[in-house]
């Protein structure tokens, strides 16, 4: 792509969040002169007015829709574009730089003229569709479909109906009606939204009338777990924040399970810390009986795991993914799918085509850890294709900036579970790394979040939170938090067993010579001050004292007797028959 030799752009210092949207928006433009992009024009008879399909340095690829240049009216894919508030990114930006560069007069003219194209796009305001045409009324066949006001006539429908219907149209002869390349996705997400309420509505049914188990794990949840359940099910991409020990993954294992029944998922992948993925297999073994794998090995080896899930679903159509990170795009555009593409269900409504079967040996859980997935991520989308991504201890991707963090954001799932008891340790902006992953629209990108939530100093720097409340209210729909304290009452009593253990000889003979030594130092404490030396040798004895009752092997290496490790190994085999 051509350089622009422009007036240099000015931006203010990374360091100083004080941007406004022009300096975001100059920011783009800047990193589109600066970066190389490949632009390709998906539609060749509309010169500007069209789609294109720009690929960026890092070999990822985005779709660019425009359609107004004059008044600036245009469309990608990518996530900035999608939540930055700015209609505009550093892809368009790339692809008005390339079009200026190779059709200097058409373009101007596209400027001065507008489009003469028939844009169906999204009114997200109104939640509806809105047609826009800048030369003349709208055919009759068109404009049927909407209101005086331009939007959709029926707003309280799907959508569906119209644009199959204005597809239909532009095969027969109108092929200057363009329904954006953003209609698909708003389609589809109403689908889910709807398909939402309905499974919740069906699970509940199937429980109360006994034809499903109230729980979907071999052991019954607590009702706390339960809840937790049904919260990262059905609220399908969500943050469980439960305090340490009350069994987030058991949780999310029972999640993953019940969308398994309900005929929603066929695999999900397990990103956890390499010292984690034992306990999960033991917690799968424990509590389903869904088979699963731990990946290892080199690349070559890890591929082949992701690819045996892959390839034995080649006859399903994956669940429609929600594009996470700058890396949403694969390695190549696609056309916009259309809900004639959709696979009709028997309710009448449209979805991909599912599975009913997990298939015999086939693994339903994927176990990785966060290293394999700065090299993998892309691999698991392309092979993989995971239903739900399950992110354990995800205070691992709480700085935005860390190569793990961007990775780890370009996995595409419909459904995603971020499990982590410390959802901020030290700034708010950790929150707003986690929820990026969820659903970047929700804190929107981070320059809008630092001027909603911080309190900047003369040079840009946050010195103050604020508005927490509304960020509270903004992250509820997603985050389900217990503490102990509020679920004591679900949990079974505690009981106190205490176990007493007899020294052997030894101990006792070198617990007593410790002994005497604090007895005369007490003894000293009842005529006088102690002096500090006196004080630091009396904490000194007191501590080798507890230090025997385990073993004298802490102080004496030659000494390997422990009488606690026979009698823990006998709860332990109590603990074993009562499982």
């Amino acid at each position: 792509m051509a350089k622009s030799n422009a007036t240099e752009i000015k931006v203010p210092s990374p360091h100083d969040w004080r941007t406004t949207d022009t300096d975001e928006i100059n920011k783009r433009r800047l990193r589109a002169r600066e970066e190389s992009f490949s632009i390709t024009n998906l539609d060749a008879r509309h010169p500007v007015f069209s789609n294109f399909c720009v690929k960026s340095g890092s070999g990822l690829s985005y779709s660019v829709e425009i359609r107004d240049v004059r008044q600036r009216q245009f469309a990608c894919d990518c996530v900035d574009f999608r939540i930055n508030g700015l209609a505009t990114c550093k892809h368009i930006e790339a692809t008005l730089l390339h079009l200026e560069a190779r059709f200097r007069r058409l373009f101007a003219a596209a400027r001065e003229h507008g489009s003469s194209r028939i844009e169906v796009v999204v009114d997200s305001t109104a939640d509806t569709l809105h047609v826009l045409n800048g030369h003349g009324e709208l055919p009759r066949a068109v404009a049927k479909w909407f209101d005086g006001d331009g939007r959709l006539a029926n707003p309280h429908g799907s959508g569906e109906t119209a644009v199959t219907a204005l597809q239909q149209l532009r095969e027969a002869g109108f092929p200057q009606i363009r329904i954006s390349q953003e209609v698909a996705p708003w389609l589809e997400n109403r689908r889910q939204a709807e398909e939402r309420k309905q499974l919740r509505h069906k699970y509940e049914l199937k429980v109360q009338s006994g034809a499903w188990p109230a729980h979907e794990t071999k052991v019954p949840l607590f009702p706390y777990q339960r809840e937790g359940m049904l919260h990262l099910a059905f609220a399908e991409r969500a943050l469980l924040a439960d305090e340490m020990g009350l069994g987030k993954t058991i949780q999310a294992i029972a999640a993953c399970a019940l969308l398994h029944r309900l005929g929603q998922a066929r695999c999900a992948l397990v990103v956890t810390p390499a010292s984690l993925k034992t306990e999960w297999e033991e917690q799968i073994q424990r509590f389903t009986d869904l088979p699963y794998q731990l990946v290892f090995g080199g690349r070559s080896q890890r591929l082949r795991a992701y690819g045996l899930v892959g390839s034995a679903a080649k006859t399903l159509t994956p669940a429609l993914s929600h594009p996470m990170g700058e890396g949403e795009s694969s390695s190549g555009c696609r056309r916009n799918q259309s809900p004639s593409e959709l696979a009709p269900r028997e309710d009448g409504s449209l979805s991909p085509r599912r599975g009913e079967d997990q298939g015999e040996g086939i693994p339903f859980f994927t176990i990785v850890n966060y290293e394999q997935m700065l090299a993998d991520a892309l691999d698991v989308n392309a092979h993989l294709r995971p239903d739900i991504v399950v992110l354990d201890e995800a205070q691992r991707i709480k700085n935005w900036s860390t190569k793990t963090a961007q990775a780890v954001k370009r996995l595409h799932s419909r459904y995603a579970f971020v499990l982590t008891g410390t959802p901020i340790e030290n700034r708010i902006d950790e929150l707003h790394s986690l929820m990026d992953f969820l659903n970047p629209a929700v804190l929107g990108p981070l320059f809008r979040f630092n001027r909603d939530f911080y309190e900047l100093d003369d040079r840009g720097r946050p010195k103050a939170y604020r508005n927490l409340h509304q960020l509270h209210v903004r992250i509820k729909p997603f985050m389900l938090r217990r503490r102990k304290a509020d679920v004591e009452t679900e949990l079974p009593e505690r009981t106190d067993r205490n176990h007493f253990v007899p020294l052997t000889p030894l101990q006792q003979e070198n617990y007593a010579t410790h002994e005497h030594q604090v007895a005369k130092l007490m003894h000293a404490a009842t005529r006088r001050p102690l002096t500090k030396q006196e004080q630091d040798k009396l904490m000194r004895e007191l501590a080798m004292m507890r230090m025997i009752c385990d073993t004298n092997y802490i102080l004496d290496p030659e000494d390997r007797e422990c009488p606690k490790l026979g009698e823990l190994e006998k709860v332990l085999d109590e603990c074993r028959e009562n499982d």
